[in-house]
């Protein structure tokens, strides 16, 4: 029995129905332009295409296209909220008060500046915190004298390299050192009190017996005793 037969139509409207069900399937999916050999047997076997079959059946481009656009936007939209939530999160507490050294933390940064290193290297040396140095600084009184006699030293060292120079005949450097260090009486400075001069005599008349002894052994001269002038 033919199809047209079972359904009681005759054969030209099944023809139209088959023509009918191919363009509207056609019009649906555009980007389908080949229909399946398995779609046209369904057809001619007298399957009725429900709109549920064909949703599954086909391919959905414009489903797809939407799919690609949600995903493109949305992966947008969560790295610049990820962006924007770095760049308002506080990377530091600044209104907190910074805290005093401790007394090993101070002898640690008097012991780097010892060696010629500024407090801002000591700082990051050591990994404290320079406002915690200035804090100790300020308040507290010790820890400011020592740093005080390091910086001393230390000039000291410059100071003394700095004489060498002017001694080993550097003349730039003798020219500053008595500028820097003028002896008493030079270029205006205050001469040393005079003291009055004693002469030879009257400084052995303040001598004692025993320094008189010890004199005349250095100068190697030979000092009568009360043996020798006894004996003779």
């Amino acid at each position: 029995m033919s199809v047209c037969q079972k359904w009681g139509i005759s054969t030209l409207s099944w023809n139209e129905l088959v023509f009918n069900e191919l363009v509207h399937v056609e019009q649906e999916n555009e980007t389908e332009t080949n229909i399946s050999a398995e779609l046209i047997t369904r057809l001619c076997m007298g399957q009725k295409l429900s709109m549920a079959k064909k949703g599954t059946s086909r391919k959905q481009p414009t489903k797809k296209v939407a799919t690609r656009g949600r995903s493109t936007t949305s992966s947008t939209t969560v790295k610049t909220s990820v962006r924007k939530k770095r760049t308002l999160k506080p990377s530091a507490i600044v209104d907190q008060e910074p805290s005093l050294l401790s007394k090993s933390e101070q002898q640690q940064i008097l012991s780097y500046l010892l060696k010629g290193g500024p407090p801002v290297a000591a700082c990051e040396k050591l990994d404290l915190s320079t406002t915690s140095f200035l804090r100790t600084f300020t308040e507290e009184e010790s820890f400011r004298d020592d740093y005080y006699a390091v910086m001393s030293l230390l000039s000291q060292n410059v100071l003394m390299a700095f004489y060498r120079q002017a001694m080993e005949g550097n003349v730039s450097a003798q020219t500053n050192w008595l500028k820097a260090m003028p002896p008493p009486g030079w270029d205006g400075v205050p001469a040393i009190e005079h003291v009055p001069l004693f002469t030879f005599d009257e400084t052995l008349d303040e001598l004692t017996d025993d320094e008189l002894l010890n004199l005349a052994r250095a100068m190697e001269i030979e000092v009568p005793t009360a043996t020798a002038k006894s004996g003779t």
